[in-house]
């Protein structure tokens, strides 16, 4: 943008050319140009109040193959500053209260105007999780899914809430203006009314019917799109994000790279990085990274949610028509819902579950992850640890970092983790709360929890044990490497097998902080301690800006690896029953082996079960108007075989791969 000084009054010379051009102003006096100055680039324009004008000289390429002079055309504007080489024309109302970068382009627009003192939407309250207002939280530009998760989950701190709060409240301050902006290389074209709205730097807009008060956060690397026919009011839309298709927003946060498309409609609703929501309906949601919903019918409600999938007709129930809309429910990190799905909040799903069917029990299962939930005979039935079985799992822990297109610099601190400490230790706990049924239940497998049946008890347990070996395996296995490839000169005057000592010392935890119980902070894995370090530095007024809570947060999201080996070392030795530096080689070698033990039959699990996909009974609807032969052939031209399918073939690339790396540190440890 041009400095002020640049600016210069019109001559009468420049009037009289402007007025050959069909401009007017009420006072001409308060128009100043830069020079050179060329009336020509103004046409058909009234101006009102303070106006400045930068040079428009180039040319604006508005598809391709058109380009059109930069300049002002068919407009009205009032108290505005316009850059250089921008686009304005046809703007059926006016343009008034703005400041405009330079390479601005505005063209067929209904108005664009700021009214009075805003925020642009930074400040407005959203009644996140719970429709009834209980956990409403402050949206804000630059706003990360752990800072709304501290915000919206914590309310039992009031001390650090207030701190919290105060923290944004001063970022929002310093939002405060009677200008509205749009910064340099942003597009606005064929829209309706924008009132009260940033835009920032690239941003396209095209065909949005009406946005009051929100902020527009944008980047030349990662534009934001709003598209045809959204109407939000009070909002922020952050960097990359794409909302479009007759989107409708009242409250909300739209994360980088979020896609909000298809007539979707949300209201208190915040959605964090790389969620993407089609066509149905949010009402006091907190999606978390990596959530998605794709169906007309679905109804997402006064919920908590993260690396999420919801099936069409998925709906929950938060009013019990008492009180009004007090409930509300948490499915834990990786959840996916069926078709028709119906959850009685409040309730909460352990991690990585799936859950099909009506389910009216007030159930807390968060530690029976990775399990079944099914309504059968109209009754709940959870078949603990299923999904460690479902090949389906291996392809979500690979796609969720493979979809991560943040090109800004990440707010949200994103783990993708399937097995963690997170959830080794919900799966700890789920052993013992499924050996205590057994103890009521001694001569049947069967048994109840929160009024849910638990059929097939001991298998769940045999999946969360092969788990949990193959988990610690990997992390010992993974800090082996990592020592060798950093300490690694400590040991080449001998193999690894004839120097434990040295080796034990090496792998000795850097940080304690790790061992302790971990929490899932919306898509950030960490230890509660450190989390509680966190809390306690706001409420003492140790942290003077939202930045350095960002700064901590980062910080525990890049630390997860030495606080994962401090978690997991701990568990080792608890299994062992004696420290590391007392580990002998036959130990460190039989939690190498049942690592990979454990790692080759959770595989051989979910091979086998991704080989159904391949029965005779998937292969109905093939070769219509054929025999079995051509049946076969038809589906195998549309789904190919076991032998190429993608997944089952990096299902079994990854194991094979796992495996050297295990054998060759096997061969250097155990001989």
């Amino acid at each position: 943008m041009i400095e002020p000084t640049h600016f210069r009054p019109l001559t009468k010379q420049d009037i009289d050319a402007l007025h050959r051009g069909g401009c007017t102003a009420s006072d001409w006096s308060t128009v100043q140009v830069t020079d050179p100055f060329k009336p020509e680039r103004l046409r058909n324009t009234h101006f009102s109040g303070q106006v400045q004008i930068g040079l428009q000289s180039g040319v604006v390429l508005l598809a391709p193959g058109v380009e059109v002079p930069c300049g002002i055309y068919n407009a009205t504007v009032c108290n505005c500053a316009i850059g250089y080489n921008t686009l304005i024309r046809n703007v059926g109302d006016l343009i008034a209260n703005m400041t405009i970068a330079d390479h601005v382009v505005i063209a067929d627009v209904g108005s664009i105007v700021t009214e009075g003192v805003s925020t642009f939407g930074n400040g407005t309250g959203a009644a996140v999780v719970n429709e009834n207002g209980g956990r409403a939280i402050p949206i804000y530009e630059d706003m990360s899914a752990q800072a709304a998760y501290l915000l919206a989950m914590y309310r039992h701190d009031e001390d650090m809430l207030g701190k919290l709060q105060g923290l944004i409240f001063e970022q929002v301050s310093r939002s405060e203006s009677d200008r509205g902006t749009i910064e340099s290389g942003a597009h606005i074209k064929h829209c309706g009314v924008l009132k009260n709205v940033k835009i920032g730097a690239g941003a396209i807009l095209e065909g949005a019917a009406r946005l009051e008060n929100g902020s527009i956060v944008s980047s030349p690397d990662a534009p934001a799109c709003v598209g045809a026919g959204v109407i939000a009011k009070d909002f922020i839309i952050a960097e990359g994000a794409t909302v479009s298709d007759n989107t409708m927003l009242t409250r909300c946060y739209a994360g980088q790279n979020v896609r909000l498309e298809k007539g979707f409609t949300a209201v208190d609703s915040v959605f964090f990085a790389n969620s993407h929501f089609e066509q149905g309906e949010a009402c006091s949601v907190f999606a978390g990274p990596f959530s998605v919903s794709h169906h007309k019918s679905t109804l997402l409600i006064a919920g908590m949610f993260s690396f999420y999938n919801a099936g069409s007709g998925t709906n929950q129930s938060n009013h019990m028509y008492k009180l009004g809309p007090v409930h509300q429910g948490v499915l834990e990190r990786g959840c996916k819902t069926g078709s028709s799905s119906h959850l009685l909040w409040p309730a909460r799903v352990g991690a990585f579950s799936t859950i099909i069917g009506k389910h009216s029990k007030k159930a807390d299962l968060s530690n029976l992850p990775f399990s079944f939930l099914l309504e059968r005979r109209g009754k709940s039935e959870l078949f603990v640890g299923l999904n460690l079985a479902n090949v389906g799992l291996v392809r979500d822990g690979k796609k969720w970092p493979a979809r991560d297109h943040r090109k800004a610099a990440a707010a949200d601190q994103v783990n993708c983790a399937v097995l963690s400490p997170y959830t080794a230790q919900k799966m700890l706990a789920g052993i013992e709360m499924l050996k205590q049924m057994q103890a009521k239940h001694p001569d049947s497998d069967h048994g109840s929890c929160c009024g849910v049946h638990v059929p097939s008890m001991g298998w769940g347990i045999e999946l969360y044990q092969l788990a949990l070996e193959a988990y610690l395996g990997d992390v010992f296995l993974s800090r082996i490497e990592a020592m060798l490839k950093t300490d690694g000169s400590q040991l080449t005057d001998a193999t690894l097998a004839d120097q434990f000592s040295t080796l034990g010392q090496l792998l000795a935890r850097k940080v304690d902080l790790g061992v302790c119980e971990w929490a899932d902070v919306a898509g950030l894995l960490a230890p509660r301690l450190a989390v509680t370090e966190l809390l306690e530095d706001i409420k003492a007024g140790r942290l003077g800006f939202m930045t350095d809570v960002q700064m901590r947060l980062e910080a525990m999201h890049t630390n997860y690896a030495e606080y994962e080996w401090a978690w997991a070392l701990d568990e080792l030795e608890r299994v062992i029953g004696k420290g590391l530096l007392e580990w002998s080689k036959d130990e460190f070698c039989e939690i190498l082996k049942r690592g990979l033990a454990s790692a080759e039959k959770l595989t051989a699990l979910q091979t086998e079960d991704a080989g159904k996909e391949f029965s005779l009974s998937a292969r109905i609807g093939y070769g219509v108007d054929g025999d079995s032969a051509q049946q076969s052939q038809d589906f195998e031209a549309v789904c190919g075989s076991i032998e190429t399918n993608k997944t089952i073939h990096m299902l079994r690339q990854m194991q094979d791969e796992k495996a050297a790396r295990y054998r060759k540190v096997m061969d250097q440890l155990c001989g």
